[in-house]
């Protein structure tokens, strides 16, 4: 096939170029590269492709460290310059809310918050002791990834000693040394005792073995416990980065009564408690809703209640919110929540959002009664075509 020069990148991290008045989306392809192509997906409006040879190398490229990259399905634009991923990011935001949304936000580089592009990830899934290939259930077996704190890479390097390969294994590190690993499947019994001796948890094949059954982590002052089935943000330093951000918008607003909706394990409330003078949190998951009285307990907090329910069938129990702070999955926010929301009227909303595609459909409805007044993005996950965004709304009639 002929040479082709890629065009842009799409919202994936994807290059395209064009073959006969058609998009072909080449994957770990550049805006710039020229490059020879094979075609592995043949639609009517749209063809797949991968890269057969690079003639000609964007001045966006580097070279990959990572010995699985042309496998793994784990990374997306690990083989992008990371100025140029973060430039990446703030433009493929700007363009969905602009498409999407119609709303022409002015955001610049300086509006995304990033640490470290390597080691970042306190937590990690393996299947058989690897990643699966992208849009694959084929499985590429691993001894080490580049983006794992070196303390999960530690439990890697022992678990492969093992002549037995477990189904499926977790492994969350905590910033302060704590450590829990949950295996499903079997491995040597030498190599069980050598990781029993290793963390603080293990959870295996439906039984803890060690005494500890939760690990603890810190923000700031305060302490969160982490279970088997916890969610946490998987950067510990964009986490802080993005948590801080939060709660000074909180104390920007001057809020009293704050509802937090899609609250986890409480996170978010507990550290905004002491600016504000009461929190409601919903949280639908029975275990998280667990870990939020816990966290709260120990913490020592007195204005804070959770609930556990759907947000849907729970949020429209609360009168006089004032604030409202919403953190969805990233199927983003269902419509009668949505209507509940534009109901409440609350002064304020801040909008944490992992899919941006989601949040501006919500933000298309939403901007009938709220103005967009700051936008900031937190690149939590660095090496891959996902961005995490923080977005305070105020209400129109109270800005008049």
């Amino acid at each position: 096939m002929e040479c082709k020069k890629v065009l842009k990148q799409d919202y994936f991290g994807d290059g395209i170029v064009k073959l006969n008045d058609k998009n072909v989306f080449v994957s770990k392809a550049l805006k710039d590269d020229v490059i020879k192509m094979e075609l592995t997906d043949i639609k009517a409006n749209f063809s797949r492709a991968r890269i057969t040879e690079l003639v000609s190398l964007s001045p966006e490229r580097e070279e990959v460290k990572c010995l699985y990259y042309n496998e793994c399905g784990g990374c997306h634009i690990l083989h992008q310059k990371y100025f140029n991923q973060l430039e990446f990011k703030v433009r493929k935001v700007k363009e969905i809310l602009k498409h999407q949304a119609g709303i022409d936000f002015n955001l610049t580089i300086d509006d995304i918050v990033y640490e470290d592009r390597y080691n970042y990830r306190n937590k990690v899934v393996l299947h058989d002791l690897g990643f699966y290939k992208r849009e694959s259930n084929n499985v590429v077996k691993i001894d080490k990834c580049l983006l794992l704190n070196d303390r999960i890479n530690d439990v890697i390097a022992i678990l492969i000693k093992s002549s037995l390969v477990p189904k499926e294994v977790m492994i969350r590190v905590s910033n302060f040394g704590e450590m829990l690993v949950v295996i499903n499947g079997h491995i040597d019994n030498d190599i069980l005792d050598l990781l029993r001796k290793r963390v603080t948890v293990l959870f295996y094949n439906g039984k803890f073995i060690t005494d500890r059954k939760f690990i603890i982590e810190k923000i700031d002052n305060y302490k969160f416990k982490i279970s088997t089935k916890s969610f946490f943000q998987v950067n510990y330093l964009v986490m802080m980065d993005m948590y801080r951000y939060i709660t000074s918008l909180v104390r920007k607003v001057e809020s009293k009564k704050v509802l937090d909706l899609y609250c986890g394990t409480g996170t978010i409330g507990i550290l905004i408690s002491k600016y504000v003078d009461s929190v409601i949190g919903i949280e639908v998951i029975e275990e998280a809703f667990l870990d939020c009285n816990y966290n709260k307990e120990i913490n020592g907090i007195d204005n804070i209640s959770f609930f556990c329910a759907k947000v849907s069938d729970k949020i429209n129990d609360f009168k006089d919110i004032d604030l409202i702070i919403v953190d969805p999955p990233r199927s983003g926010l269902d419509r009668v929540t949505i209507d509940s929301i534009m109901t409440i009227g609350a002064k304020n909303i801040i909008y944490t959002s992992c899919d941006i595609s989601t949040f501006a459909r919500d933000i298309n409805i939403l901007k009938e009664k709220y103005s967009i007044i700051s936008i900031k993005l937190f690149d939590m996950f660095a090496n891959t075509y996902h961005v995490e965004c923080v977005t305070l709304l105020s209400l129109k009639d109270a800005m008049d």
